[in-house]
């Protein structure tokens, strides 16, 4: 999984698709520290997240359901956000995290 999650890193920061990891339009590397109310990211194509967005993430992001799985887990595991939520409902959090 660490290997897997540097590689999209990479691919993000460099802007290298590695289509041989997930085939997708987007592609993103975060970091959340929910406790500082601090967020970061990456994403390829360059400037396919709004950067505007990201204040609204940062003070909603203890809404999201993978923070709240991994708070209160302290789970390392992977998980998808439809293993807690539909996609409408995911959607209708506040913050734009869907």
């Amino acid at each position: 999984m660490i290997v897997f999650l540097h590689e999209v890193y990479v691919a993000a920061r460099l802007g290298v698709r590695r289509k041989r990891l997930v085939i997708c339009d987007v592609l993103t590397y975060n970091e959340i520290e929910p406790d500082r109310g601090q967020t970061r990211y990456a994403d390829y194509p360059a400037g396919a997240l709004d950067p505007a967005t990201q204040p609204a993430f940062e003070a909603h992001v203890h809404e999201h359901p993978l923070v709240t799985h991994y708070r209160a887990s302290g789970s390392g595991e992977p998980v998808m956000i439809s293993d807690f939520l539909s996609q409408q409902r995911f959607h209708r959090l506040g913050g734009g995290t869907g």
